[in-house]
């Protein structure tokens, strides 16, 4: 529910504007929450925890839009990947403060919290954040300001409603799907890895209690948050280097750094497969989040800037393929990994994410190369024509030289010949 109210969200959002969308998804997550609260059986509690999760959606789609509004390419990066972070965290966080609460007061004080909190946040949105849409904002200022204009709002036309299946066209699009596959595949492993961790720890030779389970997600969430706020940075670093050259150059760092997951899946996998000590497992985890982290905020930032105009719906078609991509994994992940072993189903998932990764790296490497070939040919090309005017310019001046050179001389002849037969008169 969450990838496929995605690209709802976001072509709403940038047909009406940020902060209506993203407040009246929050509120709806808060009413959700509350019925999850009094859920009288299993059924209900799954119906709306679905439902919980296509609110809360709109929260990283419509974000994203937030964002390609307010900041450059230049700076993307960075603001990128401090919105993540509590994205990242909140997995790992989550256990820890779920699993006391539930010990201590019942699965049900876990949906109280969720509420009172989303409520906060939900307010805090409607009255500090204003309008982002850049044609909204601009509309709204010169409604405020009646004698004043601005120059780029005459040039921009009026948003329209894109229907939500035309989000999936970015699924296609070679100019962003090699990176969208790359954050799709190292979020699948990510995702159920941390869904099966639980059920490992709970049982034999580890058998862990639900408090030191959700502690142990700790060394993770502090990997993705080193990661989010890491790749941000190193993004637009790589952007400000190769920005004249190429486009892509901003995900050469990401992209890189992203091998840590396929290699951390591995090691996880095979951990559990053999039941080594939990340090190992730990430590496959953490590499694991590193690699995923870190890619994310650059290709962000990247497919943005690319569909700035439909940031919102480009950012819900990657949403949507991790999210489905992740919920058919957990699905099949069980009976596969009894089928296989844990080993070889993690190998299964390190190995797709390989290819995705080397994939996008030879896209990335052909489109620096070109990028350096055009970039060098416009700057021959400037020599050229700073050569050639420079050349235009001396021949002008050479000419007008001898053209005064004459009409010196000319005028030298004239007042020579007047002096010599002005006694004769």
């Amino acid at each position: 529910m969450n990838g496929l109210f995605g690209i709802l969200w976001g072509p709403l959002s940038d047909r009406f504007g940020r902060k209506r969308i993203l407040c009246m998804a929050l509120f709806f997550f808060v009413f959700i929450s509350i019925v999850c609260t009094f859920a009288p059986n299993i059924v209900v509690l799954l119906v709306f925890r679905a439902l919980q999760g296509a609110a809360v959606s709109a929260t990283l789609v419509v974000g994203q839009g937030i964002i390609a509004d307010i900041y450059p390419p230049e700076t993307r990066g960075w603001y990128t990947g401090i919105f993540f972070v509590p994205f990242l965290i909140g997995p790992v966080i989550g256990p820890l403060i779920g699993g006391a609460l539930s010990e201590k007061f019942g699965w049900r004080s876990t949906f109280v919290l969720l509420s009172a909190f989303s409520f906060l946040v939900a307010l805090c949105i409607q009255i500090l954040l204003p309008e982002t849409h850049q044609y909204i904002a601009m509309q709204r200022f010169e409604q405020q300001h009646p004698n004043k204009r601005i120059q780029e709002h005459e040039n921009q036309s009026k948003p329209h409603f894109q229907q939500p299946w035309l989000a999936l066209r970015f699924l296609v699009d070679i100019s962003v799907m090699p990176y969208i596959g790359i954050a799709a595949t190292t979020f699948i492993g990510l995702f159920t890895s941390f869904t099966l961790f639980s059920d490992y720890l709970a049982k034999e030779p580890y058998k862990k209690d639900e408090t030191i389970i959700g502690a142990l997600f700790v060394p993770a969430g502090t990997m993705m948050l080193v990661g989010s706020l890491l790749g941000g940075w190193l993004s637009d670093k790589a952007n400000d280097y190769f920005t004249l050259k190429c486009p892509e150059g901003r995900l050469v760092p990401g992209t890189i750094l992203s091998l840590f997951s396929p290699l951390g899946l591995m090691i996880y996998g095979w951990s559990f497969h053999f039941r080594i000590p939990l340090a190992v497992c730990i430590i496959g985890q953490m590499m694991l989040s590193f690699g995923q982290s870190i890619f994310l905020p650059g290709v962000y930032a990247y497919i943005t800037a690319k569909k700035q105009k439909d940031a919102a719906a480009a950012s819900a078609a990657n949403s949507l393929l991790s999210f489905v991509g992740a919920s058919v994994s957990v699905t099949i992940a069980v009976p596969v990994k009894n089928a296989l072993g844990d080993g070889a189903f993690f190998s299964i998932l390190s190995g797709i994410n390989i290819v995705m990764i080397l994939t996008a790296a030879m896209i990335i490497l052909r489109c620096i190369k070109a990028g350096q070939c055009i970039y060098v040919a416009n700057e021959e090309m400037e020599q050229v024509n700073r050569s050639s005017v420079f050349k235009i310019s001396y021949k002008h001046v050479e000419v007008e030289n001898d053209t005064k050179s004459e009409q010196r001389s000319r005028t030298y002849t004239v007042a020579t010949e007047s002096a010599v037969e002005e006694p004769q008169l």
